[in-house]
Formats: C-alpha cells, sequence, structure tokens
C-alpha cells in the first residue's frame, strides 16, 4: 500500500496514531480522568502494510475505573470502515452506552436508572449534526480566540503530549506483556 501511513518508518505507528489517539482523549473528556496504566496488544494483520491495523488497550483511570479501547482498519483498510471496526462503549453496573462514529450519530443505550428507559430494552439517541467538520471547527475557532484573548485555549499541547505518552506506553505494553504505568 503506498499511503504513507501505513509505513512503520515514516509514520512510526498505525492505528493508535491515527485514529487510537481520539479514543484515548475521548477518555479523558468523559471522565475527566487521565489514564494512568496501560496494557495492550497490537497487531499487523495486513502483510502489506508495516504499522499495527489493530491494537486493543486495556486502560485504567486515575480513580481506578478499567476500561478498554479498541480500534483497527480491518476488512479492507483502503475502502470505507464499517461501525464494527471503530466504536467505544461505556459500560457500568448501571448500564451501558455505546457510540459508532460513523453515518448518523447515534449512541445506543441500555440502563435500569430510573427516568432512562426499560433495563430489557435497547433505546437508541439520534444526534443531530450541526455542520461538517464537527467539533474541529469549533476547536480551532477556540484556539484562535485565546491567542488573541491571551489565555489558554481548550485544547493545548500538554494534551497533546498526554495522548502521545499513552499510545508510547501502549506500543511498550505489547512489546513487552507488561503493564505500563503513565
Amino acid at each position: 500500500m503506498d499511503w504513507w501511513g501505513f509505513s512503520d518508518e515514516i509514520a512510526g505507528g498505525g492505528i493508535l496514531y491515527w485514529l487510537g489517539c481520539h479514543w484515548i482523549d475521548l477518555a479523558r473528556f468523559v471522565t475527566g480522568e487521565r489514564i494512568v496504566a496501560v496494557s495492550a496488544m497490537c497487531r499487523t494483520a495486513d502483510k502489506q502494510i508495516s504499522v499495527e491495523d489493530v491494537a486493543c488497550l486495556t486502560v485504567r483511570l486515575e480513580g481506578g475505573a478499567i476500561g478498554t479501547i479498541r480500534c483497527g482498519y480491518l476488512l479492507n483498510p483502503s475502502g470505507e470502515y464499517e461501525d464494527y471496526q471503530l466504536m467505544t462503549a461505556w459500560e457500568g453496573s448501571e448500564g451501558w452506552l455505546s457510540h459508532f462514529p460513523h453515518g448518523p450519530l447515534t449512541l445506543r443505550m441500555r440502563s435500569g436508572t430510573e427516568g432512562f428507559g426499560d433495563p430489557a430494552e435497547t433505546t437508541e439517541v439520534a444526534i443531530e449534526r450541526v455542520r461538517a467538520g464537527g467539533y474541529a471547527l469549533e476547536l480551532l475557532s477556540n484556539f484562535i480566540d485565546a491567542v488573541e484573548q491571551g489565555r489558554e485555549p481548550l485544547v493545548c499541547e500538554d494534551d497533546a503530549l498526554y495522548v502521545l505518552q499513552v499510545a508510547e506506553a501502549a506500543y511498550e505494553a505489547s512489546r513487552t506483556g507488561r503493564e505500563q504505568s503513565i
């Protein structure tokens, strides 16, 4: 494959750097907690590329919660992605919520908590997309405003460094078979 993102020599990593980084960032955004430890398995399934095309991470948050992050470029990495290749799920004793990032933005949830419906039924919650570009345009606008006003932006270099540290720890955990502290 000719795309630079499939070359370990050029990109330095695969699915974790390309798309897994967003799930790492999302875990912090949703929970308000940093990942403090990671175990991982990364693999290159497609022999035409030299970066990992599948990664499964088990992460521990500051408060002790344990979760998983799964991502891959599977079943035709150069074609359109299917929902089951990229997703995030949040599960707990009171219910679960999952998000599939492609197509209409729909969350699927099931909960026994009062006010959230029947615990025996899955509920789909559709969220209207505001415009093309999603939150990227809002983040860029916030960054420009922050620079002009001399304040801290919503997202800064420390956020990027944190995500990179988690990804690098996942690569090391996969290589050594040992949990890595962040």
